[in-house]
């Protein structure tokens, strides 16, 4: 069987190319991703995306390797796919030199699917904001970060006071409701390089990159204002929250010495009486 043969028999788009990325041969599946081809077409024309990996695929198939890579692409149909890209070498093809053969399987499905339970490992499926174990992680590398770069973050623990009484008063579905809503305020009053998290529950976090002890508390305390407007259907009350807050780093601090501090002073506020906002630990 001839080679265009051969191709012709894999269901999975393919092609072959010389080595300045023009086309000599492909098969019906590949038409499926591009549309109409035609011959000595540049393939980095036909599918753009095979731009940022065809140098990579030349250097490997020079010292006899071959390139396996995920490329996306746009179908004819405007579908976004993903596809399993195998890049091998095709040595003195014809009049061509050497050459590329290309077999791209579509994964669009399993990184959809893989995608998804990425998601659902790091993110609460109630609120949309991370989740504790996502936070602690991300919290880490914020402590990292401002280690490295020799700056401060800020990290604060709210807990919503009485949370209980709103489940019990109008119910689950609002109680869930006004957890959605404490996320939004939460967005609505950092900033996008700020991390919001969800411990569970009625408590939650976030981490304020770039923050020191004289910034730190301002916005914890225009958050605990934000969220005192949040009320339950039904209710001119607005819901109380007890902040606690921490800078990071202090000396060799770990991410549980961090929430240590940040619990602590979380529970110094509750003891407060009426102050939303504890001042920061410095250990």
């Amino acid at each position: 069987m001839s080679l265009l043969g051969i191709l012709n028999s894999i269901d999975d788009p393919a092609f072959i190319a010389d080595s300045e990325g023009r086309l000599i041969e492909s098969n019906p599946a590949f038409t499926t991703i591009v549309g109409s081809v035609a011959a000595r077409q540049l393939i980095t024309d036909l599918w753009p995306e095979m731009k940022d990996v065809w140098s990579s695929a030349l250097a490997a198939s020079s010292v006899g390797k071959q390139l396996r890579v995920d490329v996306s692409a746009k179908s004819v149909d405007d579908r976004d796919l993903m596809f399993d890209v195998r890049l091998p070498a095709l040595v003195d093809h014809e009049s061509d030199g050497n050459a590329l053969v290309a077999v791209a399987r579509n994964v669009t499905a399993d990184r959809t699917r893989a995608n998804h339970l990425e998601i659902q490992a790091t993110i609460d499926p109630l609120t949309g904001a991370f989740n504790r174990r996502q936070l602690e992680v991300l919290l880490d590398q914020a402590i990292r970060s401002a280690r490295r770069r020799k700056v401060t973050g800020c990290f604060i623990f709210i807990d919503i006071d009485n949370f209980k009484s709103v489940n019990d008063s109008y119910g689950h579905d609002e109680g869930d409701r006004v957890l959605k809503r404490i996320v939004a305020v939460l967005h609505e009053n950092l900033r996008d390089s700020d991390v919001v998290g969800r411990f569970g529950g009625d408590e939650f976090a976030a981490i304020l990159t770039d923050s020191d002890p004289e910034s730190g508390p301002i916005k914890a305390e225009q958050v605990a204002r934000a969220l005192g407007e949040i009320t339950a259907e039904g209710s001119e009350e607005g819901i109380k929250a007890s902040i606690g807050l921490t800078v990071f780093p202090i000396e060799n601090d770990r991410v549980e010495d961090i929430l240590k501090r940040a619990d602590v002073a979380m529970y110094r506020a509750k003891d407060a009486q009426g102050r939303a906002v504890e001042a920061w630990e410095s250990g």
